[in-house]
C-alpha cells in the first residue's frame, strides 16, 4: 500500500503587496491556481480585508458568497488562514482591500494550489 504521507502537499504562495498609506493591493495573477488561504503578517494594520476578483486584470469586482455576503477575512496578525471556498477557482486575478490604511508596505501571502 502507498504511504500517502510521502506525497507533497503541492501548495505555493504568491505575495500580495499593499503599499504604505493605501488600502488596496496590487493585483496578482493566480495562473489558474486555486486560492486556499492567506498568511497574514504580524504588522498588518487592518482588522479585516476583502477580496476583489477579475478575469481580465482590468475590471475588478468585490467577491461575494452564494448568499450575497461580501467575503471578508479577519486579519489575525501573524497567522495562517486556510479555507476551501467554493468558486475560488473562477477568477484569475485578485486584489485585497484592507479595512484600514496600512501604516507601511504590507505583504500578505496568498496560499494557492494547482
Amino acid at each position: 500500500m502507498t504511504d500517502l504521507t510521502s506525497f507533497p502537499l503541492r501548495l505555493n504562495t504568491k505575495d500580495i503587496v499593499i503599499a504604505s498609506s493605501t488600502t488596496v493591493s496590487a493585483a496578482i495573477d493566480l495562473f489558474g491556481n486555486r486560492l486556499v488561504g492567506f498568511i497574514i503578517p504580524a504588522t498588518f494594520t487592518g482588522a479585516s480585508f476583502t477580496i476583489q476578483a477579475s478575469v481580465d486584470n482590468t475590471n475588478f469586482h468585490d467577491l461575494y458568497d452564494e448568499s450575497g455576503n461580501a467575503i471578508s477575512i479577519t486579519a489575525t496578525d501573524g497567522k495562517m488562514l486556510l479555507f476551501e471556498q467554493l468558486g475560488m477557482e473562477c477568477f484569475r486575478y485578485m486584489k485585497i482591500t484592507s479595512a484600514s490604511t496600512e501604516a507601511a508596505a504590507r505583504t500578505v501571502k496568498a496560499i494557492i494550489k494547482p
